[in-house]
């Protein structure tokens, strides 16, 4: 697996590479006006489909497609610790900036109290003759895992403008590890009193190597809390203040998909295609959010549709 997604990074690599050569030589320069790029043709879902099939071609899968409404906002699901997934985004970022006018991206993470760092330091690096290795530059530090697909666009393109989407408060929340301890101390709990397989089977199903949405992780969490109930586990204090924990990462983490999807619709009520970076766990209720958004009169008509970069992508939801 290890080799393999090695290879896909290095096939990625001199596709970027390439790419991004000729972006040096003759793309977007400091100050260009961002209004004369190109745009999504239309408000068609054949056309947009068409958009999402020419920009995942080779590297994503699109896991999910719904043309009608505006804005149009194109969700990347990343694995974080992913360097293969993040080559395979920042390739679909490329296209999507230079075939389809992508200027605006919403990024997880960076929290909306917080602005994206001004690069134009590193622009400026080595003198106007100096794009290429400049480029060259950028894509080793992301090959070396110290910047994202994100910060590769950013760095490189003058005018792409990446906005913060995340909750500042919720994104404080962390998976502490009272809250880990405290979901294995309610499973071995639970096997102490039931002395069947379900502690066992649960645990076995939680330490799956597996894509799992917020909504499936707290569903989860729920199921150990009243199997715990229904056979009278004798729970600590700490075993209660550990799961009490755990649920309230959780909880956050889906107060931060709200903030994510409200920042995106916001930035789309003055551009027609948006581009959102978040992780795996949020794109199945960002999904839904957007079809709520959708079908509220309150709300823009935005739809979500993200692509999965190949390396990182299980089953197409």
């Amino acid at each position: 697996m290890l080799y393999k997604k090695s290879l896909i990074a290095g096939l990625v690599l001199s596709l970027m590479l390439s790419t991004l050569g000729i972006a040096a030589c003759n793309g977007p320069t400091p100050g260009a006006n961002i209004n004369s790029a190109p745009t999504p043709n239309g408000n068609s879902g054949a056309s947009f489909t068409a958009l999402l099939a020419d920009v995942s071609s080779g590297v994503g899968k699109v896991s999910s497609n719904d043309g009608s409404g505006t804005p149009k906002i194109v969700v990347f699901e990343e694995t974080h610790t992913s360097i293969a997934g993040q080559f395979e985004i920042a390739l679909m970022l490329l296209r999507l900036h230079d075939r389809h006018g992508l200027r605006e991206i919403a990024l997880e993470g960076l929290t909306t109290d917080k602005r994206y760092p001004d690069l134009q330091w590193y622009r400026q690096m080595g003198g106007t003759d100096s794009g290429e290795l400049r480029s060259q530059i950028a894509v080793g530090l992301m090959r070396a895992g110290e910047i994202s697909a994100v910060d590769l666009v950013a760095m490189v393109f003058p005018d792409a403008v990446v906005h913060a989407a995340d909750d500042p408060v919720a994104y404080r929340v962390e998976l502490t590890e009272g809250a880990m301890v405290g979901v294995s101390a309610y499973l071995n709990k639970i096997h102490e009193k039931s002395r069947d397989n379900w502690a066992t089977d649960m645990n076995d199903e939680l330490s799956k190597d597996k894509r799992r949405s917020l909504e499936e992780l707290q569903e989860l969490i729920q199921k150990i809390e009243q199997r715990a109930a229904s056979v009278g586990a004798n729970l600590s204090e700490k075993d209660r203040q550990g799961m009490s924990e755990a649920r309230a990462f959780f909880e956050a983490a889906r107060k931060r998909s709200k903030t994510m999807v409200d920042t995106s619709v916001a930035v789309g009520r003055s551009t027609p295609l948006v581009a959102m970076n978040v992780g795996a766990a949020h794109t199945s209720e960002i999904t839904q959010m957007f079809q709520s958004a959708k079908e509220s009169a309150r709300e823009p008509k935005a739809k979500a549709r993200w692509c999965q970069s190949k390396a990182t992508a299980t089953n197409a939801v």
